[in-house]
């Protein structure tokens, strides 16, 4: 079994994999650095791992941060559904962490840590996060 968590930047998917990971003893893996072909690696990765995983973004967070960051997703409407049904076969538990815009915004503008985001794409990302969960053929605890 996997646990997907996705989300804004500063919402707490990291310190949510963290405490999942030391209640349920599930290692944690980031998915979104891959080396070289992102859609390989993610459907290698859910056909190939036995093990139970918690995973800190996934396949829909590309969705967001790709057109945001880099002007489009590495994957096509293609590969994410495939991997939308792969993550549904194989019922993963899929969690949305989310939080108020001011929230966040306060977040990024106190913490010492670099983010990914800064604050003036926060509403930005929040809609564009809103909008692919809608669109996912997954079940989503927000």
């Amino acid at each position: 079994m996997h646990i997907i968590i996705t989300g804004c930047d500063k919402t707490g998917k990291s310190f949510l994999a963290r405490e999942l990971s030391k209640k349920l003893y599930f290692p944690v893996v980031n998915r979104l650095c891959p080396k070289q072909n992102i859609f390989i690696e993610c459907v290698d990765f859910l056909t190939q791992t036995k093990d139970s995983m918690i995973v800190d973004r996934f396949h829909i967070d590309e969705e967001i941060y790709g057109p945001l960051k880099r002007g489009q997703s590495r994957f096509d409407f293609r590969q994410y559904k495939i991997i939308d049904l792969l993550l549904l076969s194989l019922r993963t538990i899929n969690i949305y962490c989310y939080d108020s815009e001011d929230k966040i915004v306060d977040r990024l503008n106190s913490s010492l840590e670099d983010s990914y985001i800064d604050s003036t794409e926060v509403s930005q990302v929040l809609n564009m996060y809103d909008s692919a969960i809608k669109n996912s053929s997954l079940s989503w605890y927000k």
